[in-house]
């Protein structure tokens, strides 16, 4: 069952969604320049956990209007996330020790293994990163009546960790592993059915063109595991399903597809815009636009 208009807190947000480099922040970035051209004030959440390595107490965050974030998250469980378990690692392997009491060990070439956390390991942690942040941050500020545009959100683990889940042989049933390993966990139950964000905009365009992005980018290099040609097919897949939409219209989330194809970031980034008005209109029309719209 979805949840009634008059359950839902007074403020909004907003989810940006999608395979890898497929222009989840260009959407971001044109709701952050329309929140400047509407002279609201805008608290950078992301930058702030890069400085601080932790979430700011809610009386800092109060005075703004809008709010942008990420997940993971920059701090805490996401920080570990995005350090150790979603990133492409090695270790080096180290010989036992009655080995290494003899000559011959010391000249044994050092071996290097991957570090691989399993797709159970990296939807435990999301959840708890999510967790942590609603507790802490995003249900305090939706209370206020705050507007929050987020990169990634709950859908990304009913997406990725299953499809995960798949290629490592884990598992044959994609659903039954998102209902068993995935929906269960406190965070996800958090931000799927008890606080869901108000919509989903998923930026479309194809895998040949996010992984030219992905080879494009040389400031944000940081080695992401999944952001490979047969996993990114499989994602856009399953962003662009019926069951997507479904899943999410179940707890009162609208999906919408965001052209962010091509080379042009501005044309891009007004798509993003006017998804954005446009769901302001229908809002207004139900009577539920944010307090600070509102006027």
């Amino acid at each position: 069952m979805s949840k009634t208009l008059e359950q839902r807190l007074p403020g909004v947000m907003i989810v940006a969604a999608g395979m890898d480099c497929s222009g989840k922040g260009t959407i971001v970035k044109g709701l952050e320049e329309w929140a400047n051209e509407a002279n609201l004030k805008v608290f950078d959440l992301r930058a702030y956990e890069k400085e601080k390595g932790d979430f700011p107490d809610i009386q800092e965050v109060l005075e703004y209007d809008v709010i942008l974030s990420a997940e993971p998250h920059y701090a805490l469980a996401g920080a570990a996330l995005r350090k150790r378990m979603i990133v492409n690692r090695t270790q080096t392997e180290i010989p036992q020790k009655s080995a290494l009491d003899n000559e011959i060990a010391r000249s044994i070439s050092i071996q290097k293994i991957s570090i691989d956390y399993t797709a159970s390991a990296t939807a435990q942690m999301f959840a708890l990163d999510r967790l942590v942040a609603y507790t802490e941050i995003t249900i305090p500020l939706l209370k206020a009546g705050k507007i929050i545009f987020q990169e990634r959100h709950v859908e990304s683990s009913l997406v990725y960790q299953p499809v995960q889940a798949l290629l490592e042989g884990k598992t044959e049933d994609e659903e039954s592993f998102r209902e068993q390993c995935v929906m269960p966990l406190e965070g996800n139950i958090l931000a799927l059915r008890k606080y869901p964000a108000n919509a989903i905009f998923v930026a479309r365009c194809t895998v040949e063109e996010a992984m030219r992005r992905k080879l494009a980018r040389i400031e944000k290099d940081d080695q992401c595991k999944f952001e490979r040609e047969k996993f990114q097919t499989m994602l856009k897949e399953r962003y662009e399903s019926p069951w997507f939409k479904n899943i999410f219209s179940l707890y009162g989330t609208d999906v919408e597809y965001v052209d962010t194809s091509g080379q042009d970031v501005e044309k891009s980034k007004r798509n993003a815009t006017w998804a954005w008005i446009g769901y302001l209109h229908r809002l207004s029309k139900e009577g539920r636009l944010p307090r600070i719209l509102d006027k």
